[in-house]
């Protein structure tokens, strides 16, 4: 009986059973059995050594650029910041890359592959990339733009960190020099200091203090060329913010906002910790001393008599000299207490820019039509018939549509515009060749309120809160203040010349992301004061918006 699986009940049993392979078509198992292992080995070695590099034939390119954190483009799509490593297929590919402040690299590279053992050894290449071109204005202006726009908006938490811009911005700032070195020929004796310690000053006016590991990150890069880290570097940066607290004389305060308390509090030398106190309180006795005087003089400041002139068809009156504190009086939410002297008077614009002064601008420069701009929002609320406001007789009684504050107008649509008037108000030999028609800082659109105040306050000065002026639509019942100015508070805010930062109180700055806007509009409390600024980016066009002009003749 031939035994089976079951029949055996014994491991010797067990021994004497043996399995024999039948033939395969007719072929015996010695010969397809060792044919069977070698084609599964053959198609194992294919699959790992070859097939890849059929499949994807080509190589692992790391690109790398001088300075790094460049966008990098391949064939035209964005593959992410340098360096990177990315896989290429064979063949002439085209890399670009670009980076804020420089001029963009093209490069057609070849690239070819490895067809045997691409999988375990793939061939790779690396590419590096040298900017040969900078512009430094550009690279402050974006730094700081994008060092604003993060101060701006929402702290760093759990989910997600700020990146370093004012470092980054710093490095490439240091690379951009060593293209063009300030004492090179055709470069501009002493440019690089000068203005790298005010691109500093801007990263500082907008500064929050999470941001102050990174503002010093870019203060030591600035003032270390090559980034070296030595026994000057620190010093060098401590004498830059020296020389903030020197010319500035709020700075002191601010420092103790940015600066982290253990740092500047919290120290096991007490001489130190001493030394920071006295240094805070010299500085707060000499900022009340001079407050306090300039108070005095802000109280009992005399009448003015309103002084008004023609310019371009627009009506100014004159602002005087004089100290001013902004946010006086100081007890306003808001208010910083920092003391400015205004040497010279100026001359504001009675009234806000309206449609028809607008429409006049149009009629010279198509270039800013409504038809012609594709902004979003630009001159929203304008007919077509617009062109007949030119040529339109003003009307006292109820005022045509011409006659409305202008609204829907970004910031360097009003820029332009004050070019506009100036060359014209020049041409007509209303006002000198040095003379400057602008937009008005912060500061003297804050002077001139305040010393406009109200038709019911008199005389300028007074500490009582002024209210609300009137809606929109009664623009043209506004009373004039004292110093013959209308609708300051309540209708628009009004475009300022000044980028709006987080600390402008003490430092403002020359570059950011929004700008200041003053005045409030029709939309916000009734209970409005001079110190109100709000903050809107430079291109929105929205109802809420409007502007005046300043005329400046002395030096400023």
């Amino acid at each position: 009986m031939k035994n089976t699986w079951k029949n055996i009940t014994s491991e010797e049993e067990l021994k004497t059973v043996f399995v024999t392979l039948p033939p395969l078509f007719g072929v015996k198992p010695l010969v397809y059995v060792p044919l069977m292992w070698a084609f599964a080995l053959v198609t194992l070695l294919f699959f790992l050594l070859l097939f890849p590099g059929l499949r994807r034939y080509g190589s692992m390119v790391t690109v790398e650029t001088v300075p790094a954190g460049s966008s990098v483009y391949i064939d035209g799509f964005l593959q992410g910041k340098a360096p990177l490593e990315t896989f290429l297929p064979a063949g002439k590919r085209e890399i670009r890359t670009e980076l804020a402040g420089f001029e963009t690299v093209r490069k057609t590279v070849p690239i070819s592959g490895r067809r045997l053992g691409s999988l375990v050894a793939p061939r790779r290449t690396t590419l590096t990339v040298r900017f040969a071109k900078a512009d430094r204005g550009k690279i402050r202006t974006e730094t700081v733009a994008d060092f604003a726009a993060w101060s701006l908006g929402t702290g760093p938490g759990g989910q997600f960190q700020h990146p370093p811009v004012a470092r980054d911005g710093a490095r490439r700032l240091w690379t951009a020099l060593s293209f063009d070195p300030p004492d090179a020929p055709g470069s501009p004796q002493g440019e690089g200091t000068p203005l790298e310690t005010e691109h500093l000053r801007n990263l500082v006016a907008h500064a929050r203090p999470h941001q102050i590991a990174d503002l010093l990150g870019a203060v030591l890069r600035i003032q270390n060329p090559g980034g070296s880290f030595h026994g000057g570097s620190v010093a060098k940066a401590v004498q830059f913010f020296i020389h903030l607290d020197n010319k500035y004389q709020g700075f002191y305060r601010l420092a103790e906002d940015l600066f982290p308390e253990d740092l500047l509090r919290a120290t096991s030398e007490s001489s130190f910790s001493n030394a920071v106190a006295e240094w805070s309180r010299t500085r707060e006795d000499n900022r009340s001393t001079t407050i306090l005087a300039t108070s005095g003089f802000l109280e009992k400041r005399p009448p003015h008599d309103i002084q008004t002139r023609e310019a371009a068809q627009l009506t100014f009156s004159k602002v005087p000299p004089g100290p001013y504190i902004t946010g006086y009086p100081l007890h306003q939410e808001g208010s910083s207490g920092k003391v400015i002297d205004f040497p010279d008077s100026f001359w504001i614009q009675t009234r806000l820019v309206n449609r028809r002064d607008f429409a006049r601008f149009l009629t010279e420069n198509p270039q800013w039509a409504p038809e012609n701009r594709d902004d979003p929002g630009y001159l929203q609320d304008w007919p077509e018939t617009w062109r007949d406001w030119v040529h339109t007789a003003p009307v006292r009684q109820s005022p045509p549509e011409a006659e409305k504050p202008l609204r829907f107008v970004p910031r360097p649509a009003a820029e332009a515009f004050a070019r506009w008037v100036q060359d014209r108000a020049r041409e007509e030999g209303q006002i000198p060749s040095h003379a400057t028609v602008r937009l008005p800082s912060s500061e003297e659109w804050e002077y001139a309120a305040f010393l406009n105040g109200s038709q019911e306050e008199s005389p300028a000065g007074t500490n009582s809160r002024p209210q609300r002026e009137g809606s929109f639509e009664s623009f043209h019942r506004s009373p004039p203040g004292v110093l013959g100015l209308v609708s300051m508070r309540g209708f628009l805010w009004q475009w300022t010349s000044d980028w709006y930062g987080n600390n402008d109180q003490t430092l403002t700055p020359s570059r950011g992301y929004h700008a200041t806007v003053r005045g409030g509009s029709f939309a916000n409390s009734p209970t409005l004061d001079p110190v109100v600024r709000g903050s809107q980016p430079p291109d929105w066009a929205t109802p809420f918006l409007g502007f005046r002009l300043v005329l400046l003749e002395e030096s400023q």
